[in-house]
């Protein structure tokens, strides 16, 4: 049997958008990625797993004998997260190595305790790059197909006199059953940014410059991670669902959520 979640989110933000591109801008929507989700019984054509949306609507099909994982919470909690947590410290080490190689008095952290999800409906992943975010360009056979995207937060300490800055390395992630088990491939990276506002702002091109080059040197890393982050499960087939891991509601019971943070992944078979 079916079902699907019906998902309304808030100030007619619209469903598919790169929400990842509006963390740092001037006219970010208020509630931004807040929504109700209503979950009723489906009987139609389209299979487990589809996407369908309009506007600020979006239903996702599902099954009930799904298996969820609030990713969230694996990466945020022991043992992948948290102070000791092995995709903690790989983090940490990311930002210590990029520490190193800039200028005296420039520092980076990362803050391991908001690592955070969300996703983008394909070709909604294109954007100015930058310091505004987004991709360059997307593989075709992707343009109509949710990605998920990891986004790590840092803070930039400056010298005296200049604004510190806060930052997103921003992953968007492909997800897919290979031989039965869950794989993803890293297919692109952005790293949006803005002052803190306790300076004066400079040296936009080598704030881009530094934060380009972090994304292209943590790729590969993240690459390896992953599969810490999503085990050796198997599974027949993998869909992605907005917010947190929340089973199946009775028709008439709505939930409110929002997805700028929160990511679940559903496995069936």
């Amino acid at each position: 049997m079916s079902y699907r979640s019906i998902f309304v989110f808030d100030n007619a933000t619209n469903f598919g958008m790169d929400w990842s591109q509006l963390d740092f801008a001037d006219d970010r929507p208020r509630r931004l990625g807040f929504f109700t989700r209503i979950d009723e019984p489906y009987s139609g054509p389209a299979p487990v797993g589809s996407w369908l949306g309009r506007e600020n609507t979006l239903s996702v099909i599902r099954a009930d004998d799904e298996h969820l994982t609030d990713l969230f919470s694996t990466a945020n909690d022991p043992p992948s997260g948290g102070a000791t947590g092995s995709i903690t410290a790989l983090l940490r080490n990311l930002a210590e190595d990029a520490s190193h190689r800039l200028p005296a008095l420039v520092n980076v952290f990362y803050r391991p305790e908001v690592l955070r999800f969300s996703y983008v409906f394909g070709r909604r992943a294109i954007g100015p790059g930058g310091m505004r975010g987004g991709l360059s360009s997307l593989p075709q056979s992707l343009n109509d197909d949710p990605l998920l995207t990891l986004k790590v937060p840092l803070h930039i300490n400056t010298p005296p006199g200049m604004s510190s800055i806060d930052a997103e390395l921003v992953f968007y992630i492909a997800l897919r059953i290979n031989e039965g088990r869950v794989a993803a491939d890293v297919v692109g990276g952005a790293h949006p940014w803005r002052f803190h506002g306790d300076g004066y702002g400079a040296y936009q091109n080598e704030i881009n410059d530094g934060l380009g080059n972090a994304v292209r040197e943590a790729t590969p890393q993240l690459e390896r991670a992953i599969p810490l982050l999503l085990g050796a499960r198997r599974a027949n087939h993998l869909y992605l669902v907005p917010g947190r891991a929340v089973p199946r509601q009775e028709p008439g019971h709505p939930v409110q959520g929002r997805t700028n943070s929160f990511m679940t992944l559903a496995l069936t078979g």
